[in-house]
């Protein structure tokens, strides 16, 4: 009866949330006083984006992962666009950020989709001339954006090779124990690769090959998929598409 009330007080101070508008996107875990946060998220009140390229006007995520797993696996998915290949509105930034995320992507499911590459909005290029300052101002002007091809083959190489998947170009540097060990078969590989391949017909899933950085988009520009400004939409796709 006497340590009651301390012990009440002492669970009031140390909890990180009292209520579920504690926690943004989340849900207030009552017994152990915090907030889980949605895949994606997280943070104290689950503010801070694992995918902040993804996010949508409404604050939550654009629904990538089940956009590209079921357009690679479910043929008949892809039938709602011209490109075959195309998964939807997205960002290349949002796929680069979705590829380096940990637990979001079984590496070996990504291994299986190597083949694969898709139409993506490259936010760096669209909009005015610094850029789109988000995905919001790209879905509000879709006329302004510019459409490249993201390959999955490139996110795994670079990821192989222990670096973290990004668009902008960078050399690998190559006293990185795990950089050092890939490259060396790799290089060994290029010298009887180009003996027989111009170097220069190589598709950017061979970049690693040929002892280069991975690109993970493609060179030269896609066709744009058909879309209207998400103003135009019943109630803005319920802040969800």
């Amino acid at each position: 009866r006497l340590h009651g009330p301390l012990i009440s007080s002492t669970a009031t101070m140390l909890r990180a949330c009292q209520s579920h508008r504690d926690c943004g996107l989340g849900v207030c875990n009552p017994w152990r006083g915090w907030c889980e946060c949605p895949v994606g998220w997280r943070g104290a009140s689950c503010e801070q984006s694992l995918l902040p390229s993804c996010v949508l006007p409404s604050g939550g995520h654009l629904p990538v992962r089940s956009w590209v797993l079921h357009a690679f696996h479910n043929g008949p998915a892809r039938d709602r666009w011209d490109d075959r290949s195309a998964i939807g509105p997205v960002a290349c930034e949002c796929l680069a950020d979705w590829v380096a995320a940990p637990f979001l992507l079984e590496r070996s499911r990504l291994n299986g989709m190597r083949g694969w590459t898709t139409p993506c909005i490259s936010l760096a290029e669209s909009g005015s001339a610094g850029g789109a300052s988000s995905f919001a101002e790209v879905l509000a002007r879709p006329s302004s954006a510019v459409w490249r091809r993201f390959s999955f083959a490139a996110a795994h190489d670079t990821l192989r090779l222990g670096l973290t998947p990004s668009l902008a170009s960078r050399n690998m540097d190559e006293e990185l124990p795990a950089v050092a060990a890939v490259l060396a078969p790799l290089r060994q590989r290029a010298a009887q690769i180009r003996a027989v391949v111009d170097p220069a017909d190589a598709t950017a899933a061979d970049s690693c090959l040929l002892a280069e950085p991975p690109r993970l988009l493609l060179n030269g520009s896609a066709p744009p998929l058909p879309l209207l400004p998400l103003g135009r939409c019943p109630r803005e796709c319920g802040g969800g598409g």
